[in-house]
């Protein structure tokens, strides 16, 4: 299992535990940490859903096809393009879930699409997940604990080199003036 299965298979136990059944991401930490792909938060609306069994169903603008299907080519996907619109691509996304509660990143996702992912719920609930999501990146597998720790390790060999140069400039000798 690769690494961001592992963590969408953890996603799926937290979004269970919160009896939801599927939770919804645009891009930014979590869908990078959940996908390992950077996708830019841009007009376009862009969402990742992971379910309760660890699948996933994503909206892709058209412009983003070659990306995403060459990463995650058996993922169930609703494209869509700037001369039709999103609105298909949610209802056909909504439909394929087929989910009562999806929660979302309140912090995160914009009411852009929040109201879309509502308005294609139809009887469904869309709701802010932030308390139940929170311990997703927060528990480090050893993989990202080594990582931190070289990040550490790193950032302190830069200090200990900065301070050996010498202190930091003088600042000028001149009375400062008020204006």
């Amino acid at each position: 299992m690769t690494r961001h299965a592992w963590r969408r298979d953890r996603t799926a136990a937290l979004i269970r535990k919160a009896s939801l059944d599927a939770a919804a991401f645009v891009p930014g930490p979590s869908f990078h940490y959940l996908t390992g792909l950077d996708f830019p938060l841009m007009e376009r609306p862009t969402l990742l859903f992971v379910t309760t069994g660890g699948g996933i169903v994503a909206i892709m603008p058209e412009l983003e096809r070659l990306k995403w299907s060459s990463a995650f080519p058996d993922a169930e996907t609703f494209y869509w393009q700037d001369s039709d619109g999103f609105e298909d691509a949610f209802a056909a996304a909504t439909r394929a879930l087929g989910a009562a509660a999806v929660g979302v990143e309140g912090g995160r996702m914009r009411m852009f699409e929040y109201e879309a992912l509502r308005r294609h719920m139809g009887n469904g609930d869309v709701r802010n997940a932030d308390a139940a999501l929170q311990a997703l990146r927060i528990a480090k597998d050893e993989d990202e604990i080594a990582s931190l720790s070289r990040a550490i390790e790193i950032s302190e060999l830069a200090l200990g080199e900065t301070l050996e140069e010498g202190s930091a400039p003088a600042l000028p000798s001149a009375p400062l003036r008020r204006c």
